[in-house]
């Protein structure tokens, strides 16, 4: 057990260590995420042009469902990754490998579950459109995660850059060809075209991740006891993404598509802001891992100064989204106009996500997951209850209260929690770090006797 002493000067000497990195690797996710916004706008554009908003509440209420059910389909597999790799020092080439075959087999069961299940989940999507989507985001969308955590695990963000171009441009690059060829192109025709980009991104990004040495990395099958590590991560962030994808989900299902593709638009403008958010997500995230191998002081006092830098963001970018981001509903087609005032309602959305992500991923670095998942549970049971009793007689403004009202209660469960723990730490009652990160334990403990060679 750590010394009160060690306790107290663990934050100076991860924050001493970690903090030129930590800046550096900010930039190049910064970098990455710009790209991926630079490109997501283009898209967004000519997507929005190219579909009416009930064709586009049907495609982002069926990618808000694909996301949701992506950690389940592969066990939490990227981050899973990430921890055995940041957290206990696995080998890359096994652990990239195992993640890979996890995304796969998870990923075929999923879509043929989504496409028997699509009648009374969503029928409104057609059975291609939803067939089409899944493969891409369950799948190849599945894939390109697990190399982009691996290079926030190894913190080789420079790499990540080249990913998310790869991605963005080629989808970019599909929607202005689909426009240019066919100027009255379908859903379905789109949902084709996503496809074809996702698997190519995915694809050449696993082509270009390498483990130092130049070996190429293979698809292992993964082995039941990875499968159990990684459910409370797919939990976790399964949980993460049904509140954030509730809101266009439901829209759709209870509500109308109009409504959804409406809130779908509002949502894709504002979340343009939240870009240097992400990129500070990104490069942070191996930073919390560490310290939550050393205690949990450590880890708060990287979530503080973190959270602060991202709140200082979030505030300024509020203030412009809700000025200025009325204005920029301008580019999109005329049929959504009344986006303008759902992104004003919508510009607090940056200070949610500061006051929450990174607390969140502490909690998960200091093995307190199961924390982690019940406060999502609970704010996602908040979320889905005022989704179906607003939505009825106030539509996608009912989404934009329920969603809000979700993320505040999650925010405080989550920082309450993280003092708690502290304060019990300081007062020498917490225990060790094995004692509180049991499932840890299991996961990287067969890693000697692995026959395939874990290290």
């Amino acid at each position: 057990m750590m010394t009160y002493t060690a306790l107290r000067n663990t934050p100076a000497r991860i924050r001493q260590a970690a903090g030129s990195m930590l800046a550096q690797n900010t930039g190049w996710a910064l970098v990455a995420e710009a790209v991926r916004l630079g490109a997501a706008l283009g898209t967004f554009v000519v997507v929005t042009h190219l579909l009416p908003p009930s064709d586009y509440g049907v495609y982002v209420g069926t990618l808000g469902l694909m996301w949701f059910v992506l950690p389940f389909a592969s066990c939490g597999a990227s981050y899973l990754l990430l921890q055995r790799v940041a957290g206990e020092g696995i080998d890359l080439a096994t652990a990239v490998a195992r993640a890979n075959g996890m995304v796969v087999g998870g990923g075929v069961v999923a879509v043929l579950v989504l496409a028997a299940a699509r009648p009374v989940l969503l029928p409104q999507t057609s059975a291609t459109v939803m067939v089409l989507l899944a493969i891409a985001e369950l799948i190849f969308g599945g894939l390109h995660d697990v190399a982009m955590l691996a290079c926030q695990a190894l913190e080789r963000l420079r790499l990540s850059v080249y990913l998310r171009l790869l991605q963005g441009v080629s989808r970019l690059i599909a929607a202005v060809a689909l426009v240019v060829v066919v100027p009255s192109a379908s859903l379905t025709q789109w949902a084709w075209l996503h496809l074809a980009t996702a698997a190519f991104a995915a694809l050449v990004a696993q082509v270009l991740l390498r483990v130092p040495g130049g070996r190429r990395l293979p698809f292992r099958m993964p082995r039941m006891l990875e499968v159990r590590s990684g459910l409370p991560f797919s939990v976790g962030f399964g949980a993460d993404k049904l509140r954030e994808s509730a809101d266009s989900m439901l829209l759709l299902r209870i509500g109308t598509s109009a409504d959804a593709g409406i809130f779908g638009a509002a949502i894709r403008l504002t979340g343009f802001v939240v870009t240097p958010l992400r990129a500070l997500i990104a490069s942070s995230n191996a930073t919390f891992f560490r310290a939550g191998a050393s205690s949990v002081a450590a880890t708060r006092s990287v979530a503080r100064r973190v959270t602060g830098l991202g709140a200082a963001y979030a505030v300024v970018a509020s203030i412009v989204v809700a000025v200025g981001g009325p204005a920029a509903v301008s580019v999109l087609s005329a049929e959504y106009a009344s986006a303008g005032d759902a992104v004003r309602i919508l510009s607090v959305l940056p200070i949610a996500v500061a006051a929450e992500a990174f607390v969140a991923t502490a909690m998960t670095a200091i093995g307190h997951q199961r924390v982690r998942v019940r406060s999502t549970l609970i704010s996602t049971s908040l979320n889905i209850l005022l989704n179906f009793a607003l939505i009825p007689d106030y539509g996608w403004r009912g989404a934009v209260i329920a969603s809000l009202t979700a993320s505040a209660v999650n925010a405080t469960i989550l920082w309450s929690t993280l003092m708690v723990l502290a304060g019990r730490e300081r007062r020498g009652s917490g225990s060790s770090t094995d004692r509180r990160r049991p499932w840890l334990r299991r996961a990287s403990a067969p890693s000697h006797n692995d026959p395939g060679g874990s290290r």
